[in-house]
């Protein structure tokens, strides 16, 4: 079992990757992101180039096989990207992927994951607590217009963020590959922790302009509340 020491060590190491690779602790949610973090960010900024060329060259942003396209030229340079970080960072990428695999023949255990079913329990109560007012956008009135949405985002980020933490910090090994792999599990349980204290906030904003509902916002508050601290007890553990 890792020390509280190993924890901090981890974050410490985080700290430092994160000025550097700040795509690698995000929320995807680029437009709310800082500028001065946007700009330091490989992730955003292929996009922003990538939208840039699109529009220079006359294409539908929205166009199914534009879109395709993007995701492909990304897939092709995150790839180039890792290869580079492994041969800077010494790690041996066939051990690396001999880990993942190993952690892939976890997934489907780690679905199972009492932490991840309570997550994905609020995902799909957010869900239906959100979806009448985001998919009519006219109902929504201005001033919590930013709170519905964060709601409605995170509840859909939160189980796909989860998993990938608990993926990683359940991994098991001892070389540079497996350091990895958990130090990524740790970022992703903060993101986690960013989504939920994101999501609290809104939910008490709406609640207070809308009484009649608040006991479905109480429900999903205690299930907010559940998550955080069991994330905290994983943390603690480590």
């Amino acid at each position: 079992m890792l020390t509280s020491t190993r924890l901090r060590s981890i974050r410490c190491k985080n700290a430092g990757l994160r000025k550097v690779t700040p795509y690698a602790f995000c929320d995807r949610w680029c437009k709310r992101c800082p500028s001065e973090t946007q700009h330091r960010c490989w992730f955003y900024l292929i996009g922003f180039e990538r939208r840039i060329t699109n529009i220079a060259n006359g294409k539908d942003l929205n166009e199914i096989n534009v879109k395709a396209a993007d995701v492909k030229n990304a897939c092709e340079r995150i790839e180039q990207c890792i290869l580079q970080f492994a041969e800077e960072k010494g790690i041996d990428l066939v051990e690396f992927e001999s880990n993942i695999n190993r952690m892939r023949e976890r997934e489907e255990e780690l679905y199972s994951h009492s932490l991840y079913i309570v997550t994905d329990k609020y995902s799909r109560k957010a869900y239906d607590f959100s979806k009448n007012i985001i998919y009519n956008k006219n109902s929504i009135p201005f001033n919590l217009k930013y709170d519905y949405e964060t709601v409605s985002y995170y509840s859909e980020l939160l189980p796909i963020k989860m998993h990938a933490a608990l993926c990683g910090v359940y991994a098991r090994g001892e070389d540079a590959a497996y350091d990895f792999i958990l130090r990524n599990g740790v970022a992703q349980l903060s993101v986690c922790k960013k989504s939920i204290e994101l999501s609290l906030k809104s939910l008490r904003i709406i609640g207070k302009k809308n009484r009649h509902l608040q006991g479905q916002i109480r429900e999903l508050l205690a299930i907010l509340y559940n998550i955080f601290s069991r994330i905290k007890l994983i943390e603690n553990e480590l």
